[in-house]
């Protein structure tokens, strides 16, 4: 055997690169995420942005006799940053983005938006899962008057995930 055909590359360190490659496996398996930790109560106070599908609602017109009233499909909607200490949120949905307040009581959130005509929309999130489901139970409406058209109340049934 010669110098230049025995040569051996240096062996690399693979037990410590396990190791680390395992140690952080487990340490994101044991860092709790907003979605997994138990209560519905915890899950609700831990969550800094929210996703809610309002899977099924009802608009009843006020401006007709009697007041009409139809079934109606909802929306969903993102309520990102929230800062329970400023009590604000920001909202996203499919008509736009804006900035909403947020009101925290003992077992809910709700995020108020005034509409530039002074309209308000509410949106309550309940420390209460679905059924089945880590999903926060939520209930959203609307308040419309265009002196000019529609005054509407609508109600919309859903639920919220944890994104973050």
């Amino acid at each position: 055997m010669n110098a230049v055909t025995d040569r051996r590359l240096p062996e690399e360190p693979t037990v410590p690169i396990v190791f680390a490659v395992f140690a952080a496996l487990l340490w994101y398996l044991q860092t709790p995420r907003p979605h997994d930790q138990g209560t519905p109560d915890d899950v609700l106070r831990a969550a800094h942005s929210l996703r809610c599908q309002f899977t099924s609602g009802v608009l009843a017109r006020l401006d007709s006799l009697p007041p009409s009233r139809t079934e109606d499909s909802g929306t969903e909607a993102v309520f990102d940053a929230i800062d329970r200490h400023r009590g604000r949120a920001r909202l996203v949905a499919p008509r736009g983005a804006s900035d909403v307040s947020v009101t925290v009581g003992d077992h809910v959130l709700t995020f108020t938006e005034l509409a530039p005509s002074g309209n308000p929309h509410f949106t309550v999130i309940f420390a209460r899962f679905r059924p089945g489901t880590k999903e926060l139970l939520a209930g959203d409406s609307h308040y419309f008057h265009d002196p000019y058209g529609v005054t509407a109340v609508g109600q919309y049934y859903g639920s919220c995930r944890v994104l973050q």
